[in-house]
């Protein structure tokens, strides 16, 4: 990841946002991909190397992520695909 949760979260602060509004409240794997269009394998693999803390919850048979990891997640994505893009 190229920019700290702890620095995301500070520019969408900044930006007039507040990250505690997301900080805590979950978003289903499934909703985080089809929210942000990313592909479940790539998610899932973040997850394994531990780039998002993901949570499995039993009972309802669903893998739960922080909603501000995810946007920190996508940001980052997105930070990257267009990084290498322009080169």
């Amino acid at each position: 990841m190229q920019v700290s949760k702890e620095d995301f979260a500070l520019a969408l602060q900044e930006m007039g946002h507040d990250p505690g509004a997301y900080r805590g409240k979950r978003i289903t794997l499934q909703g985080m991909c089809e929210l942000y269009e990313l592909d479940p394998d790539a998610v899932a693999e973040a997850i394994d190397l531990r780039h998002i803390a993901a949570h499995y919850d039993y009972h309802a048979d669903t893998i739960w992520v922080d909603a501000l990891d995810a946007a920190h997640f996508y940001f980052c994505v997105q930070h990257a695909t267009q990084f290498y893009s322009e080169r």
